[in-house]
This record gives structure tokens, sequence and C-alpha cells, in this order.
């Protein structure tokens, strides 16, 4: 029985932290960021990036009661205007949740979150908000 909760709002070290403030992912794109690397890469290679660190996460863990997941991927590339992208072939092979319960993201969160998650801003806060609840509707997700 697990429990997907979408909020960026939620302290980076929340024990149910889907992307650990200190693990890998979060590591490499400090790095990438650092050396002035992070901006070079496109949009979609970043949020394709971050789908899949989702993805396996969530794999690598199956036994977990919660996470908190800061983004959802197929409304992080929704808000970046990307039309094509493996947002829902990776969402197709997660785990499927018990129950996802969504926040309606404060823009400040969102920009807090993407900088941590990406290295610099990507998304606009008020199109990720629309992309969630308009993803959220369509699935019966709860809003919390």
């Amino acid at each position: 029985m697990t429990t997907w909760i979408l909020d960026p709002g939620v302290p980076a070290d929340d024990a149910r932290q889907l992307v650990d403030a200190d693990g890998e992912y979060a590591v490499a794109i400090a790095r990438l960021a650092k050396a002035c690397v992070v901006d070079s890469l496109p949009d979609d290679v970043l949020l394709t990036i971050y789908a899949y660190e989702v993805l396996e996460r969530m794999r690598a863990h199956p036994d977990r009661e919660a996470w908190v997941i800061p983004l959802w991927p197929a409304a992080t590339f929704a808000a970046a205007d990307i039309p094509a992208h493996p947002g829902r072939e990776i969402e197709a092979m997660l785990p499927t949740p018990t129950t996802v319960r969504w926040v309606a993201p404060d823009a400040a969160d969102v920009a807090r979150i993407e900088r941590r998650l990406f290295g610099r801003p990507l998304l606009d806060p008020g199109r990720y908000a629309t992309a969630l609840a308009r993803i959220a509707e369509t699935r019966d997700w709860v809003r919390a």
C-alpha cells in the first residue's frame, strides 16, 4: 500500500522525499550546476533525467509506504511546453500506488524545488500548477 504525495513544499530533509537531498541525483545536479554545465543542457534533457530518477527511486524501494514527489514529471514537461517527451512511457513503468494526494503548488515552492532538482529555473509555476491540476482531474487523484 503506497501513497504518493505530490507536493513541492515538503522540506528536502523529510524522510519520505523521493529525491534525497544528499543522494546521487542531487549531487550530480549540484556538480553540473557548479561546473556551469547545467545551463547548457536543454530543458527536455534535464526533465527526462528527473523523470527517470523518479522511476528508478520507486523501483529501487518498492515497499515504501509513502513517497513525496516534489514535481510530477508529466506536469513538468507540460509546464516547460515540451510536447514530445517520454513522460507517459516512464509513468507507465511506475509501480501502481494505492492513493495519490496532490497539493496545489505555491509558486515560491516550485521555484525553490526546481533550483534543487534542476540546478536552474525551468518552469513557469502557474503552468505547472495548471498542468498538475489537469492531470490530477483525469486520474481522480485526491487534492490534499
